[in-house]
């Protein structure tokens, strides 16, 4: 990542450009190669057994693609879950599916997504770290906070 020169001799990057570097590394195919806690997430967002036994050996891959600006989506596909939803970095809490609404935004050098649903609570990071993609989630349960990971490898 290239740094900018000031008029006064500094170097440094801007926000804008890290957000730029970041996103494009995001963009593309990725396939799950490892489970991180995954269960417990599924269990606590009330996920029945049999679905959490399917969703911890199903493949899963995840697409990312630009769609404007600020503006992208990911494409999700397994046996267990699928979902095509867009993703608007502006902050702004939308219904993304019945009772769940989600907002967006960028910090930090990650995605970083609020999910409100009728029973429960939780935030996802999605985050590059070379050579990986992680999908990370936080919910606390009476003021303990735990956590699980999605690790994916770029597609060929």
């Amino acid at each position: 990542m290239a740094a900018i020169t000031s008029p006064w001799g500094y170097k440094y990057i801007n926000i804008f450009t890290i957000y730029i570097y970041i996103m494009e590394k995001i963009l593309g195919s990725w396939k799950l190669v490892e489970n991180l806690n995954f269960s417990e997430f599924l269990i606590y967002t009330q996920t029945p057994w049999y679905q959490r036994q399917i969703a911890e050996y199903s493949n899963i891959n995840i697409v990312l693609t630009k769609t404007g600006e600020d503006m992208y989506n990911k494409s999700v596909d397994s046996v267990f879950y699928t979902q095509n939803e867009d993703i608007i970095l502006d902050g702004t809490e939308r219904e993304y599916a019945e009772n769940i609404k989600k907002s967006y935004t960028f910090n930090d050098k990650s995605i970083d997504v609020n999910i409100t649903g009728s029973i429960v609570n939780w935030t996802e990071q999605i985050k590059f770290i070379e050579p990986n993609l992680f999908v990370n989630y936080k919910w606390f349960i009476n003021d303990k906070e735990f956590s699980a990971s999605q690790v994916f490898n770029r597609s060929k």
